[in-house]
């Protein structure tokens, strides 16, 4: 008796578990796809993405050559290239 009511206390906390991360998977989904539209809108002075330095990520815009035109942490004009960083050549 003692072990099915185990059982099902673990299977209860599990349901609860998993039913609250995909609330919250939905809602960073539903944040990230922000982000990107506003990345795929980017034009410079565009001071919608400079609110993103308040988020908990960081987004990087680079132009295909590497040249950094957009950082929601840092200034762009001040960041050096990043054609050759590891990251950047795998992703390209």
């Amino acid at each position: 008796m003692a072990v099915g009511s185990v059982f099902i206390t673990i299977v209860l906390l599990m349901g609860i578990s998993y039913g609250t991360l995909a609330t919250q998977t939905k809602k960073d989904l539903r944040l990230y796809g922000n982000y990107v539209a506003q990345i795929f809108t980017f034009s410079e002075g565009n001071q919608e993405l400079l609110k993103l330095s308040e988020k908990d990520i960081r987004i990087t815009l680079l132009s295909q050559e590497g040249q950094v035109l957009f950082d929601n942490y840092a200034k762009a004009s001040t960041m050096e290239n990043h054609a050759l960083r590891p990251e950047v050549k795998e992703a390209s």
